[in-house]
């Protein structure tokens, strides 16, 4: 995909400004996906994180004792 928008940004004629910006626009890019995973993730980590130990709380019902 990147290289795709960069060739894109690059166009017909191959000269070093053209690859510079097609380049240059294909890891701007790249860089904005990996903010936008990390986001993702840290979202997706602080959903799924276990309550510290000032937030949980023994709801549970003890086990019977054995004889």
């Amino acid at each position: 995909m990147l290289g795709t928008v960069a060739h894109h940004r690059t166009g017909q004629t191959a000269t070093p400004e053209t690859l510079n910006d097609g380049y240059a626009l294909g890891l701007t890019l790249s860089a904005a996906l990996l903010v936008a995973a990390v986001l993702v993730a840290l979202t997706v980590l602080r959903r799924t994180s276990p309550p510290s130990g000032a937030e949980q709380s023994d709801d549970r019902d003890p086990l019977p004792a054995r004889d």
